[in-house]
């Protein structure tokens, strides 16, 4: 089972919509614990780009414009 790190990073990509539903459960799935990890993995999978994934380590859900 993924760590606390790991489970608050999976929220907060949850709340930042990025991904759709089928995307965020293949993430969840891989059950990964190093929040890192999944940051690589999304930037990867062409998921998010690379300042998207850093922003989502520091907790930071929104950051579409307009």
């Amino acid at each position: 089972m993924a760590d606390s790190s790991a489970n608050s990073l999976l929220t907060v990509l949850e709340k930042s919509r990025l991904l759709s539903s089928e995307a965020l459960t293949q993430v969840r799935t891989q059950n990964e614990s190093d929040p890192k990890v999944i940051a690589q993995t999304l930037l990867a999978k062409g998921h998010s780009s690379r300042w998207q994934a850093q922003q989502l380590l520091t907790g930071r859900s929104r950051f579409f414009l307009g």
